[in-house]
């Protein structure tokens, strides 16, 4: 039996079946004597495969230690909320650093060196006040975007924190959510809600389809189909299978990045739904072992309580590739390999716009990443009491040469 596929308008360019030799092109192992990397093309795709012998420290580096953090109350910022469930950071021009606090539904604004300053908006339905704010974004001259799950409501503010605009969000491709926006100011629109599990099935992926949201117009177009989390239906309902496998997406200028956890790849998309880039990497398969799922299972437990897997739960056989995708401010795209639970440290691949993996870095294993700039990082740390910071790093990046044509 087969789950609710959300409609589309028109259909997807190249099915996912078709991209399965494209993913096993990319991710062939390469014959001794080769380089680091190599390309092709497959059908007017271009395929790049990262094999290197060994992986870069080099090309970027962060500082040892945070050098600033931006905090609720804490004496010196007294006026400043607790944090509470932070979904969003961002760090403007002239270097203020604005929050977005989900639990507090308002946006938090900071000086240059860290001091609060004021709070916009609240709970509550109208302009400006916040449901459930799940993403904050940062346009062209410090606009910013903040995204309500609840109302389905997009909201945009000056860089002061002036509302200029408050707009709901509908479309074809079923109640959206939106998570980025491509270069030429459309937005990205993601599946926001679970659909419907049919009973019986012990492990589902469903069909999913990521669009792209006109403001002007009010209309989204499909780009791309995924697949959602993989989830088991038991005798206490619905659940997220651990060390299942999922696709992600994020904005990387005027293409779409996907990326499914279950293999060591991603694929760029343009706005037109062409695919027009496989980029793959090394990744050896790691089984999960018993003392894995136990270790998960204690990490859900203390981090996610709410959405902590049945004792029977059935666990993934393998580990998913990567656990997170980042494309920062200058067009690099950052992969999180798996580690799971609070193993440090957390290790990002570096893969340069032109597809090349150029290095590995290290960041500390507790830190979620939410913005990364020319030089800086940007965070949100947790204590093992649960208070949230937001932390910024220093990044040095090398001087590396384009890879050749």
């Amino acid at each position: 039996m087969q789950g609710y596929v959300r409609p589309l308008r028109r259909p997807i360019r190249r099915s996912l079946g078709a991209l399965s030799g494209l993913l096993a092109l990319g991710c062939q192992s390469p014959g001794s004597g080769t380089a680091d990397w190599s390309s092709r093309d497959s059908a007017g795709v271009s395929v790049v495969s990262n094999h290197p012998r060994s992986l870069s420290k080099g090309c970027a580096t962060l500082s040892s230690t945070s050098q600033q953090a931006f905090r609720g109350a804490d004496g010196r910022n007294g006026a400043a909320p607790a944090l509470i469930d932070v979904r969003g950071g961002v760090v403007l021009n002239d270097n203020r650093v604005v929050i977005l606090d989900a639990g507090g539904r308002q946006l938090l604004f900071y000086s240059a060196d860290g001091q609060f300053e004021r709070v916009v908006g609240r709970p509550g339905r109208g302009p400006g006040e916040f449901v459930q704010p799940t993403w904050l974004g940062r346009g062209g001259r410090d606009t910013l975007f903040v995204w309500d799950g609840s109302q389905s409501r997009l909201s945009v503010f000056d860089p002061m924190g002036t509302l200029l605009l408050s707009n709901p969000v509908d479309g074809p491709l079923g109640p959206p959510a939106i998570a980025g926006q491509f270069a030429d100011g459309s937005f990205l629109s993601v599946p926001g809600s679970m659909a419907f599990f049919p009973p019986g099935q012990e492990v589902v992926r469903l069909s999913e389809a990521y669009g792209r949201f006109d403001l002007s117009s009010g209309r989204t177009t499909p780009v791309a189909e995924g697949r959602s989390e993989e989830s088991a239906v038991g005798a206490h309902g619905r659940y997220s299978v651990p060390f299942g496998k999922e696709d992600m997406a994020v904005v990387s200028g005027d293409a779409l990045v996907v990326g499914d956890t279950e293999y060591p790849a991603v694929r760029y998309y343009d706005l037109g739904g062409r695919l027009r880039r496989v980029v793959a990497w090394v990744s050896e398969p790691i089984p999960v072992t018993a003392q894995d799922q136990l270790a998960d299972a204690s990490y859900t437990a203390a981090e996610f309580p709410r959405f902590a897997p049945p004792p029977d739960a059935v666990a993934a056989d393998f580990r998913p590739r990567f656990s997170s995708l980042v494309v920062d401010r200058v067009g690099w795209l950052w992969v999180r390999r798996f580690a799971g639970g609070w193993e440090p440290p957390a290790s990002w691949l570096l893969i340069d716009p032109q597809g090349v993996l150029r290095c590995e870095v290290a960041a500390p294993a507790r830190l979620r990443v939410l913005e990364i700039g020319d030089t800086y990082l940007l965070g949100l740390e947790r204590d093992e009491a649960g208070e949230e910071k937001l932390v910024r790093f220093s990044l040095a990046r090398a001087s590396l040469k384009p890879p050749p044509p």
